[in-house]
């Protein structure tokens, strides 16, 4: 029973050697493809958010431009925001559904308006647009949202990759170290 019991503890000893050997020699994990994923993922997320920021800018700058006392001018300023707009939605990553057809709303309002000319009425104008914006500053507010969480996350990540160097560097100069007084004290 004792050599049962002396064997049991051996292999139990040699499993935990093992073990822990195996962690200690084992190359990295493949953690480079989920940072590289992870980092497409951001990039996306944050492009994503300044292009919507762009879209709800050029907007509130159309609404501005409608102000002008000159409505043929102002409306065709307006439309040229709503272009530029469309032109930066449709661009990689190209922006939601929903705020594709905002715009597209946006832009048949403003060539009709073009075609009434003087007759086109500014503040209507300047409440559609509101309207439409609506609905991509919700969109820009959920990414906010998800770019908020986000970025807390990383920055606990950065923290905790941080520390984890920190204590690296400290075992690798521990380790030189006592190589270093090995080496005074005459070992090979």
């Amino acid at each position: 029973m004792r050599r049962l019991m002396v064997v049991l503890c051996s292999l139990i000893a040699f499993a935990a050697v093992a073990q822990e050997r195996r962690f200690v020699q084992r190359r990295p994990p493949e953690w480079r493809g989920v940072v590289t994923e992870y980092e497409e993922r951001m990039r996306f997320l944050s492009k994503s958010v300044a292009r919507d920021a762009f879209i709800v800018s050029q907007m509130m700058q159309a609404v501005r431009e409608l102000h002008d006392f000159q409505k043929l001018i102002a409306v065709e300023k307006a439309l040229d925001r709503i272009n530029a707009s469309i032109q930066r939605a449709t661009e990689d990553p190209a922006a939601s559904l929903q705020t594709l057809t905002a715009l597209n709303s946006l832009q048949e309002t403003f060539k009709h308006a073009r075609e009434q000319g003087t007759m086109a009425d500014a503040e209507a104008l300047q409440k559609e647009i509101l309207e439409q914006t609506h609905f991509i500053q919700r969109e820009l507010f959920r990414e906010l949202d998800v770019a908020r969480e986000e970025r807390k996350n990383l920055a606990e990540l950065i923290g905790k990759l941080h520390q984890v160097n920190a204590d690296l560097e400290s075992a690798m100069i521990d380790a030189l170290g006592s190589t270093f007084d090995f080496v005074k004290a005459g070992g090979d």
